[in-house]
């Protein structure tokens, strides 16, 4: 008996026609474009919300600092600090070795002089007055964050408060203590302020919203200088205005050209190194001001970064109402 032979069935592929096929790549770069959409306005509404966090915390501050908003007047008589903080800070004096002091801080113990150092070299230059009693409106702050050392303010650009722990912490959490990506400008852990501080480094964040040192870029321009001249830097103590002489762009690279150490000035040893420092500061500087500076001055630095460098703003405290033009 014969057998049937299986019968084969051939599959032929469906041929999509070219108008399938581009209904096909159409849905795929709809999705496309909604997902990449989706994640954008998302990062746009995190970008916002974190604006409007940093800029509500601030006007919170500046708020709070007093009762207009304003600057406070140095003519105020300062109280004396309340008798808890000041007994704290005596015992934490008391337990610090020879050479150490206190700043406003009372947790933060900062190297200084020793009084005996300073009998024995009454020449020595006192750059900052540091006492015990705290400025009416930086003692309601100072108990909010004990970590508070002054308040920065330079006309439609900075209005904030400063703070020194160390040079990690207040990258990225705010005043309150909260995470917070635009920080709290802060003063260098190596430039503690004291009143041998011939040179306070204060950093902050570029924020691309304008919050914290992002409107410090604008230094770049030639005559911005002549526009904005003087930063106040409020201490506990006492208010200090300083004019800026020079802004620079800074490699963070030291092989590079442009170079300049800049965060490793807290004090000078002679009036020869300062002078040196101040001259290579003026020969790297994309702006200048025609400013004396001379030893004996207190500098004050603020930097933020700019791309893969640093926006370096110089400035020398002033000791009348107006910046004095280089003499000689």
């Amino acid at each position: 008996m014969r057998r049937k032979r299986a019968r084969r069935i051939r599959y032929r592929p469906v041929r999509r026609s070219a108008g399938a096929r581009r209904r096909r790549s159409y849905r795929l770069i709809r999705a496309l474009l909604i997902a990449v959409a989706s994640v954008s306005i998302a990062l746009i509404a995190q970008a916002a919300w974190r604006t409007v966090n940093t800029r509500r915390v601030n006007a919170a501050l500046q708020a709070m600092r007093t009762s207009d908003g304003a600057a406070p007047s140095v003519e105020v008589a300062a109280p004396p600090m309340d008798a808890g903080r000041a007994e704290r800070a005596v015992q934490a004096a008391a337990d610090l070795p020879e050479g150490m002091a206190l700043m406003g801080n009372p947790k933060a113990a900062v190297r200084a002089t020793s009084r005996t150092a300073a009998v024995e070299k009454p020449e020595r230059t006192v750059y900052h007055n540091v006492r015990s009693d705290i400025l009416p409106d930086m003692l309601k702050l100072s108990r909010i964050n004990p970590d508070l050392i002054g308040w920065i303010r330079i006309d439609s650009l900075v209005n904030l408060p400063v703070v020194y722990r160390d040079n990690e912490y207040y990258l990225t959490h705010d005043f309150y203590g909260h995470r917070s990506k635009a920080g709290t400008l802060f003063l260098d852990a190596g430039h503690p302020l004291t009143e041998s501080a011939a040179n306070l480094l204060i950093h902050g964040h570029d924020m691309a919203d304008g919050t914290m040192f992002g409107l410090l870029v604008h230094y770049q321009r030639d005559g911005y200088i002549e526009k904005h001249p003087v930063i106040r830097f409020t201490t506990l103590w006492e208010e200090e205005r300083y004019a800026v002489f020079a802004v620079l762009r800074v490699p963070t690279d030291p092989t590079k050209d442009g170079f300049v150490n800049y965060y490793a000035h807290p004090t000078f040893p002679s009036d020869a190194a300062f002078e040196q420092y101040i001259d290579t500061l003026r020969r790297r500087a994309l702006q200048t001001a025609d400013i004396d500076v001379r030893p004996g001055d207190a500098l004050l630095t603020l930097t933020t970064c700019l791309d893969d460098d640093r926006l370096i703003i110089v400035a020398r405290r002033m000791t009348d109402d107006a910046p004095s033009t280089r003499r000689g």
